[in-house]
């Protein structure tokens, strides 16, 4: 709370991602066994800024650039492009 002015358990990223004005791009892949696809759905349709949004087939947690690495790089070179 003292280094960042509140509590982990206050933080919200639905609030975060609905009050930032800076684009987003939202990776996840189909098969995140973590986090569910359901919850980058509710943060992409909150974001009120620029977004896209990427759903990596076959992809678990933290594995969209193993899974499709070409792929991957192209979407993140075109969203820096569009957004720099």
């Amino acid at each position: 709370k003292v280094k960042e002015g509140f509590f982990f358990s206050e933080a919200s990223a639905i609030n975060a991602v609905a009050e930032t004005d800076l684009p987003i791009f939202y990776i996840h892949g189909d098969a995140d066994a973590f986090v569910p696809t359901s919850m980058v759905e509710e943060l992409y349709d909150a974001t009120k800024s620029y977004k896209e949004k990427w759903v990596v087939k076959g992809a678990e947690h933290g594995q969209a650039f193993t899974v499709d690495p070409e792929t991957y790089e192209e979407k993140v070179r075109q969203f820096l492009t569009k957004t720099m």
